[in-house]
């Protein structure tokens, strides 16, 4: 029997070796799908870099929006990897979103998607 990692914690570990799960062990959303891996980011600029290790949400609805609860997941991946990943977040379709995170204290910037990315998309860019 195949165990997944259930919370954000669990798939950040070492020892889980998923690129890709739906999280269904997070209580504050009922949807939460991620990503792990290399990342090809596009600025706003023109320039493009690839980044070897990123922490992308894929899919994430909140079970009470507006309610802090992407900024507290952000957070608690910023404490458990010591602020090192980069964040990625595509697809942010909701105004709201766009909004709180364009003018957020966590310094996201959007960028430009791929192909495959047919909304808006931030970025936190880490040393």
């Amino acid at each position: 029997m195949v165990i997944l990692p259930q919370t954000v914690e669990e798939f950040l570990s070492p020892t889980n070796l998923r690129r890709n799960v739906y999280l269904d062990g997070e209580p504050e959303f009922n949807h939460l799908y991620v990503r792990k891996g290399p990342r090809v980011i596009r600025f706003p600029d023109g320039s493009s870099r690839e980044f070897g290790n990123v922490f992308q949400v894929a899919r994430v609805e909140a079970t009470n929006p507006r309610t802090g609860a992407l900024r507290r997941l952000i957070e608690r991946i910023d404490r458990f990897s010591e602020c090192a990943l980069p964040i990625y977040i595509e697809n942010v379709g909701r105004p709201e979103v766009i909004e709180g995170l364009s003018k957020s204290s966590l310094g996201f910037v959007q960028v430009d998607g791929t192909e495959f990315d047919f909304a808006v998309c931030f970025f936190l860019m880490r040393p």
